[in-house]
């Protein structure tokens, strides 16, 4: 017989923690970052902040951006989205074109961050299995990025970070981890996981599992440092044929040098009626960003759909693990730097 399990009780032992590059300072000017030689990460990057914060500088998507939309309250912008059926494409920095990088990342830095309503967030739910996993749980936590800041330029990211659980007579006992990272994602067995406990030290004692965050692309890693080639030789054929002045990859920063956050998970109400009220944002269809260009090469260049849009990621966790994610090198590994 297993034990019954408390939802809240899991999302909040399992709550990744993640190690970013530090977070966009305010009025800050979009540099490279000199310690590294090869297409440098910056120096700052954007960190997960509640879904509020894009919802307060967001419009609905329009091809001509003649004009600058009058700035409206994120609970204007939920109604607004209501009222049209959640099905349009939204905008952030609706006047500001997605390919303009040192425009977005000034619109961010002015954006003061220390309000208690826009604080590093995420929104977690427990998602139990079915059929062969009828023993098991997943903890899905869903990080939401203002841009994406890489190779390709697009507003808004939505990343995750899973733990799988078995359900015994103990108890719940974690067994693997799933981290999203671009088109897919990786996997590794909960002992080669790196933990850190309640006082964010890193350790095996830990419960929190180690999340590294990729500059630029939010794409999460195991280890860190390191540079990791990042898409399957057609995409990166196709890719380079757009720009092939550069190359497919991600760095992420240290745990001593990184910016380490616990970050606070809200749990998603489980039951599609209850997302009213704050959480109407869940019923969105359309896209969180402003699709790609008209004939344009560009790949990647959409913003993202969201959570409850991301199909078997959201649907069908335990597919999207075995059909989507690939283990993940090593530590050792994962240093090499690998040209595409």
């Amino acid at each position: 017989m297993t034990i019954p399990y408390d939802p809240k009780t899991l999302i909040e032992d399992y709550t990744p923690l993640l190690v970013l590059y530090p977070e966009i300072p305010e009025n800050s000017v979009r540099e490279k970052n000199p310690n590294y030689p090869h297409d440098s990460p910056l120096e700052y990057d954007y960190h997960p902040r509640d879904v509020k914060l894009v919802l307060e500088n967001a419009a609905f998507h329009s091809r001509l951006r003649l004009w600058k939309s009058k700035k409206t309250s994120w609970q204007q912008m939920l109604d607004k989205m209501q009222s049209k059926g959640y099905e349009k494409d939204i905008d952030l920095l609706p006047a500001t074109d997605p390919d303009n990088r040192e425009a977005f990342w000034s619109a961010y830095a002015a954006i003061p961050k220390n309000r208690p309503d826009i604080e590093r967030a995420c929104y977690a739910r427990v998602v139990p299995g079915k059929g062969g996993n009828k023993d098991q749980v997943v903890v899905q936590y869903w990080y939401p990025y203002f841009y994406n800041d890489f190779w390709n330029t697009h507003e808004m990211d939505w990343e995750t970070v899973m733990v799988v659980l078995r359900l015994t007579g103990e108890g719940p006992k974690p067994t693997i981890c799933a981290y999203s990272a671009h088109l897919g994602g990786h996997w590794l067995p909960w002992p080669e996981v790196k933990k850190a406990n309640d006082d964010l030290e890193c350790g095996d004692y830990g419960t929190h599992p180690v999340a590294f965050v990729a500059n630029g692309s939010r794409a999460n890693y195991f280890f860190g440092p390191g540079m990791y080639s990042t898409a399957p030789p057609l995409v990166a054929m196709a890719a380079n044929l757009r720009k092939s002045n550069r190359r497919l990859v991600d760095y992420t920063t240290s745990w001593d040098e990184g910016s380490r956050h616990l970050v606070e998970a809200q749990q998603i109400p489980p039951d599609p009626v209850n997302w009213t009220g704050d959480w109407r944002w869940l019923h969105l269809k359309g896209r969180w960003g402003s699709p790609g260009k008209w004939l344009d090469l560009e790949f990647g260049d959409s913003g993202p759909h969201g959570p409850s849009r991301a199909g078997d990621r959201w649907d069908f966790p335990f597919r999207w693990i075995d059909t989507h994610c690939t283990r993940a090198p090593s530590e050792n590994e994962s240093l090499v730097p690998t040209r595409i």
